[in-house]
């Protein structure tokens, strides 16, 4: 089943490198993941994540939305290395950090998830009035954890 998901995958990504070459199909296409990912269809979501890393694996919203995917079907070691791609991408960016502490966290690996939430916080803090949500985020969740 898996196999033939990613051959599907594959196939599709391949004719719309040869067919749709433009930032125009690319942006439909992350358009249509991200509804799928707000109407809770999260792995249809991932399918569709998952053939836009393979189209650019540049673009880090593509591996955020994939690790968002994997996320919310808990499946949290695909999550973090979607999240690890995309913290990869943009160093100064404390989401996919964060959301990598919050597997963590959820898989009960504290220390791991406190050093990930560190790192998120020091990213954060570079840039205070930009992501003080965030900064309030991570601070409730390390008093939640203590």
């Amino acid at each position: 089943m898996l196999r033939l998901r990613l051959q599907k995958g594959l196939n599709l990504s391949l004719m719309l490198k040869d067919n749709l070459n433009s930032q125009k199909a690319l942006a439909a296409l992350y358009t249509m993941g991200y509804q799928l990912y707000e109407n809770g269809k999260y792995q249809k979501a991932a399918d569709v994540f998952r053939v836009l890393t393979v189209l650019d694996q540049s673009e880090r919203k593509y591996w955020l939305g994939l690790g968002a995917s994997f996320h919310m079907q808990k499946e949290y070691d695909r999550a973090l290395q979607s999240y690890g791609y995309a913290a990869l991408l943009n160093e100064n960016d404390p989401y996919a950090h964060f959301h990598a502490a919050e597997c963590f966290l959820s898989q009960g690996k504290k220390e791991n998830g406190y050093h990930v939430l560190e790192v998120a916080k020091s990213v954060a803090l570079l840039n205070k009035e930009k992501y003080n949500h965030l900064l309030i985020q991570i601070e409730l969740i390390q008093n939640a954890w203590k």
